[in-house]
């Protein structure tokens, strides 16, 4: 696997991708507030991280890991202490949605 390092406007392209995937409709249910962008290093890869903080839950913040070298991402769901308490790693764009209501207990349409 090659590591890949993104310049700023890549990741905030991949950003907007990623919240594109997980639709405007399906934030504004989860209660999404401050969205923002982030190159990290996630296991010695670079990965652009998209998070944003959900209300009507004991998961309060939510970080979507996208990883360029296998087009997958991993899911954080962090609780109010800033603690990790659930995890989903290598998943396609369409599992997004259905990992994030099945450990919120959030629906994410109607």
């Amino acid at each position: 696997m090659e590591n890949t390092t993104y310049t700023k406007e890549q990741a905030q392209v991949i950003a907007s991708e990623t919240r594109n995937q997980i639709g405007v409709k399906a934030l504004f249910m989860l209660g999404a507030k401050n969205l923002s962008m982030s190159v990290i290093n996630n296991f010695g890869l670079d990965c652009v991280a998209f998070t944003f903080k959900i209300s009507g839950s004991k998961i309060k913040y939510i970080a979507i890991l996208y990883n360029g070298a296998t087009d997958l991402y991993d899911i954080r769901f962090v609780n109010g202490r800033g603690e990790i308490v659930q995890y989903s790693n290598s998943n396609y764009s369409e599992m997004l949605l259905p990992e994030i209501e099945k450990y919120t207990g959030l629906r994410t349409s109607l």
